[in-house]
Parts: structure tokens; sequence; C-alpha cells
């Protein structure tokens, strides 16, 4: 998730961006496009955050399973 949401998302939003601003587009479709990148935008930087920080903080691996996650943070 973290590569889609911190590579793949952000090039293909820039790419979107881009045919918005030169196609020929209607003003009322070119402002709704870009207001959903702006949100879809910041929304998936605020995951990216989040997950780092809670990975950070819980000391997750990557490779942990859930049950074993959730016995290290009930004890």
């Amino acid at each position: 998730m973290l590569f889609i949401f911190s590579f793949i998302w952000p090039h293909l939003k820039l790419f979107l961006l881009h045919l918005f601003f030169y196609l020929p587009l209607t003003p009322s479709f070119r402002r709704n496009g870009n207001y959903w990148l702006a949100f879809f935008g910041k929304w998936t930087l605020a995951d990216v955050l989040v997950m780092s920080c809670l990975l950070g903080l819980l000391n997750i691996d990557a490779s942990s399973s859930l049950l074993s996650f959730w016995e290290e943070v009930r004890c």
C-alpha cells in the first residue's frame, strides 16, 4: 500500500493534472476533476503519514501477522 500511495498515485495524479490542463474540457468538468484530485491527493498523504507513524511507534515488522500484532498490543 505504501508503494502504491507513495509512488504510483503521485505520478498518476500528475499525469491526470496535465490532462485536465491541456485537454479542451468544459470549465465545470475541469474544476470537478481538480477538486477530486486535490481531495484524494491530501487523503493519500495522510494515510502514508499515519501508516508510517504506526509502523514506527508500534515497532511493527512488515512480515508480522495480525494475530501477533494483536497479542503485542493487548499485553
